[in-house]
This record gives C-alpha cells, sequence and structure tokens, in this order.
C-alpha cells in the first residue's frame, strides 16, 4: 500500500535498518503475530470512509493529542543532547564526520514543514479477544463505530506503493528512553562500521534525516501506550505524492485534508476487501447502525457481512 519506514537500495537496507531498529522490531512483530488494525471513529465518518473507499489524512494540529509533533520533538532534542546522543555522534564520525552535520541541516530545514504541513491518520493495533467487544479507551476518546483492517493492509504493501506516504508504528518514549533508542543505534553502527562505510554517504544522509523526522512525527507521550498506534504519514511539502489536497469543513472548523486511496486500478476492491469486520460501540441506536452497515458491506460484495458487523456489549453510556 504504501512505503514502510524507509526507502532505498535492498541491497542496503539490513544495514539503514539500524536507524530504524523500533520500528523494524515492531513490524516484525506485528506480521509474525498476524495482529489486524483498527480505526476508531464516528459513524457518520465511518460510512463515509466505507462508501468513498478512502480516508481523510487530516492536519497534525487537529489531532485530538495537542502535543503533537512537538513532543517528539522535545524528546529528540533531549536525547541528542544527552550522553547517548554524543556517542551516536560519535560512531557516525567514526564513518563520515559529515554525516551527522549534513542530516541536521537537513532536518532543521525542514522542522518548521513538518510542524505545520503533516497529515496522517491512524490506526491501533486490534487484538483477537477484542472482535467483539473493541477497546474501552478508544470507544471513549474516538468515536461509536471502529473499522477493522487485516493485517496484510498494512504490513504486506504490494507492487504499487503510494508515492510520498509513509505507514509508520508510533513510539511512546519519554527522553530517557529516546536516548536508549540513539545508545542501541550508535552500538550498532559501531558493531557494522565495515557495512555503513560501504553505503554511499548521500543514502546515510538520507535516512538519518528520515530517522530524525519520524522520531518526532511517529513519537507520543507514554500515557497514549495502550493505544498501540500506527499511522499513514504525508508531509506535502516535502513528499511529491498524487494524492489530492482538498479543503473541506471538519466538525465546524475548514481545513485542508489529504484524500487517501488504496493505489491500482483495483484500489477500491482492495480497500473492501481489507475490511475484515465493523464493531458498533456504545451508542443510542446501535441495533440501528448495525443493520445500515451490515447492508452498506454486503451492497460491495462482501458475501458474509452479517458475520463481519458486531454491536459492542459495553455498558458504557454515551
Amino acid at each position: 500500500m504504501v512505503e514502510i519506514f524507509y526507502g532505498g537500495n535492498e541491497k542496503y537496507n539490513a544495514v539503514i535498518g539500524h536507524f530504524f531498529q523500533t520500528a523494524v522490531n515492531v513490524s516484525k512483530k506485528i506480521k509474525t503475530d498476524g495482529n489486524r488494525f483498527v480505526h476508531y471513529t464516528s459513524a457518520d465518518t465511518a460510512y463515509k470512509i466505507i462508501h468513498n473507499k478512502e480516508l481523510w489524512l487530516r492536519n497534525a494540529a487537529v489531532m485530538n493529542d495537542f502535543s503533537e509533533v512537538s513532543y517528539g520533538l522535545e524528546c529528540l532534542k533531549a536525547a541528542r543532547a544527552s550522553v547517548a546522543g554524543h556517542a551516536l555522534t560519535n560512531a557516525l564520525n567514526s564513518i563520515d564526520p559529515s554525516i551527522i552535520t549534513e542530516a541536521d541541516d537537513l532536518f532543521w530545514k525542514w522542522l518548521p514543514f513538518f510542524q505545520s504541513d503533516t497529515f496522517l491518520t491512524s490506526f491501533a493495533v486490534h487484538e483477537d479477544d477484542e472482535d467483539d467487544i473493541g477497546r474501552l479507551s478508544m470507544w471513549r476518546a474516538y468515536g461509536n463505530v471502529a473499522i477493522v483492517f487485516k493485517n496484510d493492509a498494512f504490513v504486506n504493501p504490494g507492487p504499487n506503493p503510494i508515492e510520498g506516504v509513509t505507514v509508520s508504528p508510533v513510539s511512546y518514549f519519554n527522553a530517557k528512553e529516546a536516548g536508549d533508542a540513539l545508545f542501541q543505534m550508535a552500538a550498532a553502527i559501531e558493531h557494522n562500521s565495515s557495512g555503513f562505510r560501504a553505503i554511499p554517504k548521500g543514502l546515510l544522509v538520507s535516512n538519518l534525516f528520515r530517522a530524525m523526522r519520524f522520531s518526532i512525527l511517529a513519537n507520543k507521550h507514554p500515557g497514549f501506550r495502550e493505544e498501540r498506534e500506527w499511522r499513514i504519514i504525508h508531509s506535502p511539502s516535502h513528499d511529491a505524492s498524487p494524492m489530492p489536497r482538498l479543503l473541506v469543513t471538519v466538525n465546524g472548523v475548514p481545513q485542508h485534508i489529504c484524500k487517501f486511496k488504496w493505489p491500482g486500478l483495483n484500489g477500491d476492491k482492495q480497500f473492501i476487501e481489507n475490511i475484515d469486520r465493523i464493531i458498533i460501540g456504545p451508542a443510542e441506536h446501535a441495533w440501528v447502525m448495525r443493520n445500515a452497515f451490515h447492508d452498506l458491506l454486503a451492497s460491495n460484495g462482501i458475501p458474509d457481512a452479517a458475520r463481519r458487523v458486531a454491536v459492542s456489549n459495553i455498558p458504557l453510556r454515551r
């Protein structure tokens, strides 16, 4: 579907992956465990997502966590100023002293655009025992319908990635944990110094810059850890992409959104096929909504639509 973590020559990805070790490890575990992904939202938005077969990426500034981006930036700055940050600088300097300087120059040049011009949408890792009830904290925070997507929709992006769009797991690091990640990166560079020296400097610079970028775009306060969030991320100023950017009104707030659709000629069909189930959360008219979403799935060619729509019995009042 989209590019995961890092791009470039596959020949070097095993080494470059050390810049993204936390994300790589999470992705491997998700792929092994076969977890699905779930998007909690309002019934109105869930209907539009399925009917239009598209997702809207919204500006990070309007997301529910008011510290989006700024929290990750503060963690990165603290980690870089720590003993761990100095260890990383020394490890990179042993390869080429200009790597860290050039990556830093790129990062600070683009930071204002990442802060103001980053669009994303979010998913949570879904567990099997949540199939019929969902997750209480998510019902409280995000809405009354959950769209559960199959594992392959995220971990096996297929041959036609959408240019300029990245899917990434979210970390929940505090400053110390961010520093620990830098220590691990420094140790990996020292241990694989010959492998890093074999990679063109430009590729090292661009991926170190990319790692710094996603350390601020995909890191949240540890208080959100139970969400186990993944994000689809796009920064139009930096990333060329065919995705349309539109001006719309959401909850009375005029704003730009980026319209995300599955790639390829059969993208709409693939979008529907990737829907594993719908969970209707606590709502006054839950069974009316259940019947409506059943008919919506059935009208889109899902033969076992009745089995795919559940009504949560969590006793939460709205």
